[in-house]
């Protein structure tokens, strides 16, 4: 009951008609609660949305895929991811013999600002950095989206 939701939130912070904000969402493992109540219009209202996924080595339990798949399929009605790194302070997680980082974080632009090509780029990339910088950043390889 102490929490708003962010649609919401742009509704009391008279918001709610902007179509040029960015998102920044990092709350430790909730973000796909919060994320998988709004619709696609909501999203839309942002320009960029980034966002760091925790948990990811829990995506071979039917519920928590199910439900991330939820969120990313309707972010991604909107969006087109444009960078991805893997937090390395919660390392690599190993879902169905496929290695993944445990925490992803995903940058996304709007759709309707930005013209998207695919993308050869490995990661992480040179502009990118070790969280944990007493360890060795995670390797990505070439991530498709």
């Amino acid at each position: 009951p102490d929490f708003k939701r962010i649609d919401a939130l742009l509704d009391e912070n008279r918001h709610g008609q902007r179509n040029d904000m960015v998102l920044k969402i990092d709350i430790e493992g909730h973000e796909r609660d919060s994320l998988d109540v709004l619709d696609a219009a909501t999203f839309a209202k942002f320009r960029q949305i980034v966002a760091e996924f925790h948990g990811m080595r829990l995506l071979n339990i039917d519920s928590f895929r199910d439900r991330a798949n939820r969120v990313f399929s309707k972010i991604r009605r909107t969006h087109e991811v444009i960078h991805v790194h893997g937090n390395n302070f919660a390392g690599m997680a190993v879902v169905e013999g496929i290695p993944i980082a445990d925490c992803v974080e995903l940058s996304f632009a709007n759709c309707n600002y930005y013209n998207f090509a695919p993308s050869t780029e490995i990661f992480p990339g040179p502009l990118d950095r070790a969280n944990n910088t007493n360890l060795p950043d995670l390797f990505l390889g070439s991530f498709r989206f």
